[in-house]
């Protein structure tokens, strides 16, 4: 897919070319590969580290040329901040398998000759490291600094407490970005350092969670992969967050979870779920959950109550009395109560079955302008607190909702 970039499917964004058009949207293949390396390289260094002893350094041949095939691509889309994750991700998995020091210094050195070489290539980069780190100019503060800062205005107009949510002023057309690779600034602006804090303690327990099953797993393959899958989301969060505030230039890396944009944040939903399966999968995480399970039965012995909710026309009540006598085949001392009206079939089809009808007003949704959109909230609140009681009163340990 990243190839393709290089095609008339290419599409630039911001001077990189990293995006594919697809007509009806644009996806970026960069996305796809940092999960795909989470998968695949530990995968394959893993394999490769038990040959190294009969081979060397060329049990590592394969996984070496095709991962640097990928950095380089996405380095040809001079997209550098994409090429940096991967960077991390790749470091992260040939240093947990145990790749050789020495070869690790050698790529460690590669890396930043041909970091250098990419600054030192293109002027417009190489005057935004320079006015990061050192000062701007009345011109530059137009041009390569101008982003970097508006979005520090943003974050020192948002205070302590910030300026409230969608307040901000710097996103109207002035930040550049600001819904994507800058909304740190905005979250700044709007909900001040107490919101920012909220987010670096979102991604500093993220880490820690992952760490932690990290380091408990037996299997070496799952703690490579949710090693490389910290250092991807997280690392990622905190080089966004260090452009954002001027610890490092601009690279154009969204904010996981966070920031707009398609390819992104299905890729870090993904990944999140790789990692939810990868931890239940675990046996020592497995058999904490069923002792939580049986532990959750004995606590709650006895008559299980269960509360159906439906009712009005036969396409409903017929659905829910069968949902009831399924419930009683299963579990024949299962205490089964209805919420229903007083209007509708229910009204004479359940207490005819054998079941207790609890009833509410009806409280259909205002489908046009009138009157009755005036007094509907309060007799939303009114029904839903009733709900609340028929509930708390039953002890209910489950409810269902047939429509």
């Amino acid at each position: 897919l990243q190839a393709l970039t290089f095609t008339p499917l290419g599409h630039d964004v911001y001077g990189n070319r990293g995006w594919l058009d697809l007509g009806f949207t644009t996806i970026q293949p960069a996305e796809f590969m940092k999960f795909a390396m989470c998968i695949w390289l530990p995968s394959s260094l893993h394999a490769c580290s038990k040959m190294y002893h009969k081979k060397g350094i060329k049990a590592y041949a394969a996984p070496l040329v095709l991962y640097a095939i990928g950095v380089a691509l996405v380095m040809g889309g001079r997209d550098l901040g994409t090429a940096m994750i991967l960077v991390f991700i790749g470091g992260m998995a040939f240093l947990i398998v145990g790749f050789p020091g020495k070869w690790m210094g050698v790529g460690v050195l590669g890396a930043v000759v041909m970091v250098g070489a990419l600054a030192v290539s293109s002027p417009n980069r190489l005057r935004r490291i320079l006015a990061t780190y050192g000062d701007c100019s009345a011109a530059d503060a137009q041009s390569v600094c101008y982003q970097s800062i508006h979005a520090k205005y943003a974050i020192a107009s948002g205070g302590f407490l910030g300026l409230g949510i969608g307040n901000s002023r710097e996103k109207w057309n002035y930040l550049p970005a600001a819904h994507n690779d800058f909304i740190f600034a905005i979250i700044g602006e709007e909900t001040g350092f107490v919101g920012c804090a909220i987010v670096l303690l979102f991604f500093a327990i993220l880490a820690w969670c992952m760490i932690v099953i990290a380091l408990q797993v037996t299997d070496r393959y799952v703690a490579m992969v949710l090693m490389c899958v910290t250092i991807w989301i997280v690392g990622q969060a905190m080089v966004n967050i260090g452009v954002v505030v001027g610890v490092f230039p601009v690279l154009g890396v969204p904010m996981p979870f966070v920031s707009a944009g398609g390819s992104s944040m299905v890729m870090c939903l993904t990944a999140a779920g790789l990692v939810v399966g990868l931890m239940r999968s675990q046996p020592q995480i497995k058999q904490s959950r069923q002792s939580a399970e049986v532990d959750s039965v004995i606590m709650n012995q006895g008559t299980p109550h269960i509360v159906l909710a439906g009712g009005g026309t036969a396409g409903h009540v017929n659905p829910l009395l069968a949902v009831a006598g399924a419930i009683r085949d299963i579990e024949p001392t299962a205490q089964v109560t209805v919420i229903g009206t007083a209007v509708g079939l229910e009204k004479d089809l359940v207490p005819e079955a054998g079941y207790e009808l609890d009833t509410i007003e009806k409280v259909p949704f205002p489908r046009r302008p009138n009157l009755y959109m005036l007094r509907f909230p309060a007799k939303w609140k009114r029904e839903t607190a009733k709900v609340r009681s028929i509930l708390e009163t039953r002890h209910a340990d489950a409810v269902s909702y047939t429509h």
